[in-house]
Formats: structure tokens, sequence, C-alpha cells
């Protein structure tokens, strides 16, 4: 059966991966966290047929934006992997689906003694939540807990941890919950992609001729032994709340890679060495709380791994995104 009987199922499917497509620069201007789902939703009621297009592009990036949402999504897995839900039998591959997807969480805070019993949070289904993702965005002001403690209750990673992308994004990013835990520490090792956002004023930028910032130089990268990718914001304007428009992107370059496994912690701390890659974030109208947020939605991070790679193609030292 034809997704719209008058047109040719290409244009019907470019047709609704462009409706279906959440428009996230105007997350933040309805209550309603949700909003900029609300056209895929829809789209996804219309037919069975339209449900299995839209449901892929709905959980390209998944945002958590409060706890009801967050215990939401997890009893969405817990259904799945348990094969109690009739979404299993939609047509869609769910669990391939949510590996591939972009894990995004922010204003979803701790448990505390006032926490209602109906909202308390279980770290263990959050590790469900993390494990697989294709990318997680932790915003590390409010929801850098979800993660620590997800890996605390879990313990070593088993094998079935695949995650190895971690933005950090927020006023400062911290190290010691993942550095004195066994699970965090398995979580550094195994990570590949590492991209920090800071848009902090109270930080001095650093006197290295690279531009990078004095925090990158706290960063635990001897935790990290198969990094091959980072990149970090960039000091930005002197001016109050202008927010970063530069990233400094470095991508290991193969020769480097044979040599030594720490060879990002040995770019830091070597400041001649100018293999890393400057990237403007995309030109947007930011505001200034969310500037940071709408570059991950938009891709932004995944975006400054494809311009610093093709570059670095053109000058014959290349490791792919």
């Amino acid at each position: 059966m034809s997704l719209i009987p008058t047109l040719a199922d290409e244009l019907s499917l470019e047709i609704i991966r462009l409706a279906a497509t959440p428009v996230y620069e105007v997350c933040d201007e309805d209550p309603n966290p949700h909003y900029c789902y609300s056209t895929a939703l829809s789209l996804a009621r219309v037919s069975s047929n339209f449900y299995v297009e839209v449901m892929p592009i709905l959980l390209d990036t998944v945002s958590l934006r409060t706890r009801q949402s967050l215990l939401a999504f997890q009893r969405l897995i817990h259904k799945i992997n348990s094969r109690q839900s009739p979404l299993a039998h939609r047509g869609v591959d769910f669990p391939r689906l949510i590996q591939k997807s972009r894990i995004y969480s922010k204003e979803i805070y701790g448990n505390t003694a006032d926490t209602p019993s109906g909202d308390y949070l279980d770290y263990k289904p959050v590790y469900d939540v993390l494990k697989n993702a294709r990318a997680m965005g932790i915003h590390v002001d409010s929801t850098y807990h979800l993660l620590y403690n997800a890996l605390d209750e879990r313990g070593v990673p088993a094998d079935d941890w695949t995650c190895r992308d971690a933005l950090f994004w927020g006023g400062w990013t911290k190290w010691k919950e993942l550095t004195c835990s066994i699970g965090g520490l398995a979580f550094l090792r195994q990570l590949k992609r590492l991209t920090i956002w800071i848009d902090d004023k109270s930080h001095k930028p650093s006197d290295d001729p690279r531009g990078l910032p004095a925090w990158t130089r706290t960063i635990p990268f001897h935790h990290m032994p198969n990094l091959t990718h980072f990149a970090c914001t960039l000091t930005g304007s002197s001016e109050a709340h202008t927010p970063p428009t530069r990233m400094m992107v470095y991508i290991a370059p193969p020769s480097a890679l044979g040599q030594d496994r720490h060879v990002i912690e040995q770019w830091i701390l070597n400041p001649l060495d100018r293999h890393g890659v400057v990237v403007e974030f995309s030109p947007r109208q930011y505001s200034t709380s969310t500037s940071l947020e709408e570059a991950y939605f938009c891709g932004d991070g995944d975006r400054a791994w494809e311009e610093a790679s093709r570059r670095l193609a053109l000058l014959g030292d290349y490791q792919g995104p």
C-alpha cells in the first residue's frame, strides 16, 4: 500500500522525513518539553505504514527533559525487552532503533528525601537506557548523576555496554565520580569519542597557542586509553553572556595510534602540536541559556567530526569519523 496514494513512494518518504524531523530550535518556545516531537507523533498515528517510517526519525535523538520522561522511556525499554509491548509487532525493530539513538538528558535531578515514591529513580534501569545508545549527551549540572549512579549500580560494565561516544556540557565537568569508581573507570576505558562543551566565564583562557582552555589539562585522559576523538569548546568572547562559537576537534592520526594509546593526552600537553582543527558552531540565533543545548540537538557534535575528518583527509592524515 502506498504511503500517499497520489505520489511516488520516494517523494512520499521525503515528505514524511522532512515533516517528522523535530524542530529542536523551538523546543523551549513551549512549556511542553516534547513540543518539538508533536508533528512526528501525529504522523505516526496516521497509519501503520506511516508509523514504520516515522519511528526511526522520532528515535534518532531521544530527549529526556523530565523525570517523568525518563521513567516512561525506562518502561518502554522494559516492555520491549520482555516482549510485553504490542509495539514489537508493528514492523519496527525497537531494540535496533534504540541502539542507534542519541540519548540526551537535562533537568532530571537526583532523589531527595522529599521525592514521591512514584517518582523515585531506580538507577539500574537507567543503565539499560544508556548502555546501547549511539551517543549520550549529559548535562553535567543536572543529569551527571544518571551516568555515574547507573555505572555504580552495575559495577564493571558488562559486554552489553556498547556506547562509546559521550558529550558532557554545562557549567563544568566533574571527574571524581567516575575516576573513583570501578564502573566509572571501566566506562572511561571504553570511550572512543569525547566532547566537552563548557560555557563558563569563570575559567580563564590558558596561554596555550592553540587556544585550548586551561581546564582541558584536568581531564583524566590517562584513564581513556582507547580515546581517538576529542572535541571541546574554545574560549568565547570576553563579553558577558556570550556563548562559545568555536570548538577544537582532534582526531588521532593512524600513525600515532600504533605508537601510544594515550595519544590525545600527549597532544593536550604539547602546545606545539597543531594537529587539531577549529570548527565553527552552526550559525544560529542562540539564546544565552540554551545555545549549547540547541547545538547538540541540531547535530553540531557529529558535524564537527565530519568537518574535521574532511579537512584532515585533505592533509593526508586521517582517522575516519
